[in-house]
């Protein structure tokens, strides 16, 4: 019992007829309510007291007072089946048609709890069979849903419509299908129930026992003459697509059986069942779809065929399915024209890749319709490994697209980053100054996209440093890009800046700011190098950072020019050309120390006294012993120079105690 309840309320509640009587002598309110809002009368149809229900009317209870959630004693009674009570109530006036607050009248009440002679009664007193609820679904939904034949028989007697939807646009025939009970749709059909009706969304029951896989269903469906080629409104897909996509192998086959299936049906997009299979990796209704015949080369209305697609999902095992069932590699996208190994390239899918790569008769070289082949597009994103791949199956280097006149050098350099490029440039051959249709060569674009390092190894591998390209030099787009570290790399490499754009701009005319400042301080530098000598030597500091590799080797045996250079007071004279000037010395720092370790009463300096002197030393050339000092850092080179000061024995022996 609930709070707030008065003794009648118990009385009815608990069956105690003598106390409901004494009560309603003392003058008990029939129509109290307790906090649910029961009046007494309700507490009596809910305990199936028809005694107790009886008295209450006699003493003019309302037989229409309603609950918190708007039931009536009546839908209380249909709802437990107490025939009786529902019968005494409508004798005493109850509405039968009454509406809860979800609009369910008392014939939806017993309709939902199988109570099929309460749904008899109300019917002979007037119940509306088609009334809805506020969910849009008569008694006849429900009856469908649970699978009760005789209420179904009974409705459908009295006038239910058997078409009627709900706000789902579910027809009681649907809800029966959900149910599965083979009698209330076959009562239905009977009744003149359209087979083929679509939900709102466009669907029949066949597209939802594909989708559920309900193979039973599917059966009795087919067997019933239902159209298997109806098509929803979202994706416009038959019931094939949906158990191709949704991989529900068992009902798909029984769907192939089906006399006119269409297997080829494609949806709004121009995708096939097989495409469904292929988009959502099922490999085994792929295989179930091509044994029956389904085109393995089909296109989408896009020109993409299902390989491009199963690459674009990086779905191995799918791409494998359909190289196995030889799937024509060449077929190419309307968008783009590029193939199945484009898109893999272009999406750095590299184990799907290497799989295109084993393809009997794949054209690793096979071009887009602008020109790019898979090398051009795994170059733009720096996809190493893949640029290997494609390499090591044959990949040319060389060839020029279509669209801007590059070669994968080209797209390589248009990244911010350096790996291919590197990689490319390691290749015997590469004409690192090829132009692309705008006169633009690989160290324009890396010039322009500020990678300092990729101008620095492009410049080492003979790069043109003032090449003209479509707007100027690379340093015109250095400058253009405010790229300060490609500045300072060009400058060094000796860029001119005398030259002029087609606008007739040179470099510091397109710089601003502080890149106008950094060029007029660079400038300065280049002046005050012109002029100054290192040390005595007689040498600018200009020659010596114009030195090839050459005149390099000649400075190794100039110790003014070294030590003069050791002591690094240029790096506050030319802070621009610091990192530039040091590169040089290195250079030569190196070959003055393997020089100096080199002479004929040289000694080592031992890392470990320890060790034995070997006979074995003694006999070695001078050759073996420089190339034994190429494996030596600059400091043990500086121990062995200095062991030199310190002790007059051979070079061989002492060379021997170090490594013995």
């Amino acid at each position: 019992m609930c709070y707030k309840c008065t003794l009648l309320h118990i009385a009815a509640h608990c069956n105690l007829e003598n106390m409901v009587n004494a009560l309603l002598a003392k003058g008990a309110d029939v129509d109290a309510e307790d906090e649910d809002k029961k009046s007494p009368l309700y507490c009596a149809a809910e305990s199936g007291n028809v005694n107790i229900v009886n008295t209450l009317l006699k003493n003019s209870s309302n037989a229409n007072i309603t609950n918190q959630v708007g039931a009536t004693p009546l839908h209380c009674a249909a709802f437990f089946g107490y025939v009786d009570i529902v019968d005494a109530l409508l004798k005493s006036g109850a509405d039968v048609n009454a509406n809860d607050e979800d609009g369910k009248t008392p014939l939806h009440y017993a309709t939902e709890s199988g109570h099929a002679n309460v749904v008899k009664v109300l019917l002979k007193h007037g119940s509306n069979a088609n009334a809805k609820s506020q969910g849009g679904a008569t008694s006849l939904h429900y009856a469908a849903l649970f699978g009760y034949v005789n209420i179904v028989n009974a409705l459908l007697a009295k006038g239910a419509k058997v078409c009627v939807i709900d706000c789902g646009g579910k027809t009681p025939l649907y809800w029966a299908a959900l149910c599965g009970d083979m009698d209330v749709i076959d009562a239905l059909l009977a009744a003149g129930a359209n087979i083929n009706v679509t939900d709102f969304d466009g669907k029949t029951l066949l597209h939802w026992a594909a989708e559920g896989n309900d193979i039973e269903m599917a059966k009795m469906l087919l067997a019933r003459g239902i159209d298997v080629n109806i098509v929803d409104n979202e994706h416009g897909g038959t019931a094939l697509h949906w158990a191709a996509g949704s991989g529900h192998i068992g009902v798909l086959k029984i769907l192939l059986a089906a006399k006119d299936m269409d297997i080829h049906v494609i949806d709004h997009y121009g995708n096939t069942p097989l495409y469904w299979a292929v988009l959502c990796g099922y490999t085994d209704v792929i295989d179930a779809l091509l044994v029956e015949g389904a085109n393995i080369n089909v296109t989408d209305f896009d020109g993409r065929t299902l390989l491009h697609w199963a690459v674009e999902d990086n779905d191995i095992n799918v791409v494998r399915v359909l190289l196995a069932r030889d799937i024509d590699v060449k077929i190419v996208d309307n968008e783009h024209g590029g193939t199945a190994l484009h898109w893999a390239a272009r999406s750095g899918y590299l184990e799907v890749l290497k799989t295109l790569l084993t393809v009997k008769g794949v054209d690793v070289n096979i071009v887009d319709r602008y020109g790019g082949t898979a090398l051009h597009l795994a170059a733009s994103y720096d996809y190493v490994e893949i640029v290997k791949a494609l390499l090591a199956a044959g990949a040319d280097i060389n060839i020029i697209d279509g669209r801007h006149g590059g070669a994968a050098l080209h797209w390589a350099a248009g990244s911010d980053r350096s790996r291919v490029a590197k990689i490319l440039l390691a290749i015997e051959g590469i004409n690192v100054n090829v132009v692309d249709k705008y006169g633009d060569t690989a160290l324009h674009r890396a010039a322009e996209h500020g990678n300092a390092e990729l101008v620095k190894a492009l410049l080492e591998k003979g790069a043109e440093v003032d090449a003209i390209g479509h707007d100027g030099t690379s340093l015109h787009y250095a400058v253009l890009y405010n790229c300060i570290d490609v500045i300072k790399v060009l400058l060094a490499a000796g860029a001119d800046i005398s030259l002029r754009n087609r606008g007739g701009q040179a470099p510091i005319g397109l710089s601003a700011g502080c890149i106008k400042q950094l060029l007029k301080d660079a400038v300065n530098e280049l002046y005050r190098m012109r002029n100054q000598t290192i040390g005595s030597t007689g040498i600018s500091f200009y020659e010596f950072l114009q030195a090839d590799k050459v005149k390099l080797a000649s400075y190794t045996y100039n110790d003014k020019l070294y030590e003069k250079l050791k002591e690094g007071r240029y790096k506050k004279a030319y802070p621009i050309y610091t990192s530039m000037i040091e590169d040089q010395y290195k250079i030569i720092e190196r070959k003055h120390l393997e020089k100096k370790a080199l002479k004929p009463l040289g000694c080592f300096g031992t890392f470990d006294e320890h060790r034995q002197v070997k006979e074995t030393w003694e006999v070695l050339n001078e050759h073996v012993c420089e190339s034994i000092i190429t494996y030596l850092t600059n400091t043990d080179l500086e121990n062995v120079i200095n062991s030199q000061r310190e002790k007059k024995i051979s070079f061989l022996s002492r060379l021997s105690k170090w490594f013995g």
